[in-house]
């Protein structure tokens, strides 16, 4: 067995992923007692993943249905795992199998993961389906208290509880460790709730542990959402790194049908928003895996191609995406707009296709929603889109979304707000000065100049005439030997932001924005902040 478990982890440091299950299979011809065997077939389980998805799936039901009670966390850890990889239907029958035979937390955990994965299998109506018991209303378990915040907030009701419950999914039980799909809900049903902080923490423990029992599946999908969270904080490097590593864990053709759309629709929204179109096309034209459609992680996917359909001007097409996205979304009751706020979007279009009845009803709609659920972040997007289809004061409820914007955690949807009330500002000649959101608009584009976002801005600036240039033509020459790292920082220093903010941006450590701020001081020949602030602030405003 030792020169076995050698081989097997060597064979992994190499990738040879079939050798490494040949090890396993090797180790589980000998003598083995019921728990070790069902910790070597949880193992090559993981393993076989990358080779034969099938077979993996089978022997995950296989695990599943042993009996004993000596199994019982083999059996929740089986489900857990394939669930977490996307093997749903399949496994729900195993599932219910081992409920039939489970007692006390095995049970509770049980019940969880059903309810976890429940919107990648059939419809309840499905003679098909697993008859499974419905969450109780006050969670025995962090794993039901995970999936309970989760469906909470997929119905947009009750922030406090939700945020009470998924905050206590993340905390460990004594002894033992809470399955890893319903701590995933819970981590998203926490960004939904504008609670990114300890969404992001849950992530990275999450992570830790998929990469512990080497899920690589589990790895991929753990990187995706922490791609969407970062997305949606405005951290588009961090974003695009995270997709990167999700495709180098597992590759895309290696995807279970069932969770492809999601990963496909985040990779998309990221292409999208990096300035990449082409890539984010490609993407977008996906076609769906088999059985998919209809599903829950294809409304992503639909919702993902409406994007793209709007930054290619087809606006008819995107309407009909953002409609489709809606139809399967309500269908399956996912009502709350944090998730997609596909309602806004389609109102946005409809006010380009001159539908103004048809924008103020959705964007009307999507603001009740948002305020019965109650984050900040997506009252203040709300606000935002309803105010757009209005008449005289749109300047100043435009305004008013963006300072609510401001004090969320959603860095992308303040960005795109002050870009709107940049633009409208701008084409009503409005009398508010506009220094507050142009020295915003300044640093978010100075941290990801190849975005659509900088796109958009600059485009802006171009419309307001020719660019000034500085007076003094030393500081211009001075400011022209930093580098590009350097121009970046000293532009996010010069805007006020401190360096723990900054390294968040780029996506660096806070010595590195040290280190570049103590050479742009050196070349500009500036004593620190206050003077680097004076002449950012100067050169703009010249």
């Amino acid at each position: 067995m030792p020169a076995l478990r050698h081989a097997h982890a060597a064979a992994l440091r190499r990738e040879d992923h079939a050798h490494a299950a040949a090890c396993l299979r090797r180790a589980l011809a000998e003598p083995q007692d019921p728990v070790e065997r069902a910790r070597l077939e949880l193992e090559l389980a993981a393993t076989e993943a990358l080779t034969a998805p099938e077979a993996a799936d089978r022997r995950l039901g296989a695990i599943a249905r042993t009996p004993g009670p000596a199994l019982a966390a083999a059996r929740v850890r089986a489900v857990d795992h394939g669930l977490l990889r996307g093997y749903t239907h399949g496994l729900g029958h195993a599932l219910a199998d081992a409920l039939a035979r489970a007692e006390d937390t095995e049970r509770d955990d049980l019940v969880a993961l059903y309810w976890a994965a429940h919107h990648g299998w059939r419809e309840e109506t499905d003679p098909g389906t697993p008859r499974v018991p419905g969450l109780p209303r006050v969670p025995r378990t962090p794993a039901q208290a995970g999936v309970r915040a989760w469906q909470l907030a997929r119905d947009g009701e009750d922030l406090a509880g939700t945020l009470r419950l998924a905050r206590a999914a993340l905390v460990p039980p004594a002894g033992r460790d809470t399955p890893l799909l319903p701590r995933l809900a819970a981590c998203r049903a926490l960004y939904l709730a504008d609670d990114y902080e300890t969404a992001d923490a849950g992530i990275a423990a999450l992570l830790a542990d998929v990469r512990r029992d080497r899920l690589r599946a589990g790895v991929a999908r753990v990187l995706t959402v922490r791609a969407e969270l970062s997305l949606r904080r405005g951290l588009l490097s961090d974003a695009e790194r995270y997709v990167a590593e999700a495709e180098r864990s597992l590759p895309p053709g290696g995807w279970h049908p069932a969770t492809a759309p999601y990963l496909t629709a985040v990779r998309t929204a990221v292409a999208l928003e990096n300035g990449d179109r082409e890539k984010a096309r490609a993407h977008a034209c996906a076609p769906a895996p088999a059985g998919t459609e209809g599903s829950a992680p294809w409304a992503y996917q639909l919702f993902a191609r409406a994007l793209v359909a709007v930054a290619d001007d087809d606006l008819p097409e995107a309407m009909g995406l953002f409609r489709e996205t809606g139809r399967i979304l309500l269908r399956r009751q996912y009502v709350n707009p944090a998730l997609l706020p596909w309602r806004s979007l389609a109102a946005r279009t409809a006010l380009a296709l001159g539908e103004h009845a048809e924008a103020r009803r959705l964007s009307g709609e999507e603001l009740a929603l948002a305020r019965r659920w109650g984050a900040a972040g997506t009252i203040g997007w709300a606000e935002l889109n309803a105010a757009l289809p209005t008449g005289e004061e749109r300047p100043a409820k435009v305004g008013r979304a963006v300072d609510v914007l401001r004090d969320t955690p959603a860095g992308l949807a303040h960005a795109w707000a002050l870009a709107d009330l940049a633009a409208l500002e701008l084409r009503t000649a409005h009398e508010r000065p506009a220094t507050p959101w142009a020295s915003d608009l300044s640093a978010l584009i100075t941290a990801h100049p190849s975005s659509r976002l900088a796109d958009t801005v600059r485009r802006l600036a171009g419309d307001r005439g020719p660019a000034p240039s500085p007076t003094d033509v030393r500081r211009l020459r001075e400011w022209a030997t930093l580098s590009q790292a350097e121009t970046h920082t000293a532009t996010l220093a010069g805007h006020g932001h401190a360096n723990r903010v900054i390294a968040e941006m780029l996506s660096v450590s806070r010595r590195t924005v040290e280190l570049r701020l103590s050479s742009v001081y050196k070349k500009l020949g500036v004593s620190g902040r206050g003077e680097l602030r004076a002449l950012v602030r100067g050169m703009e405003s010249n």
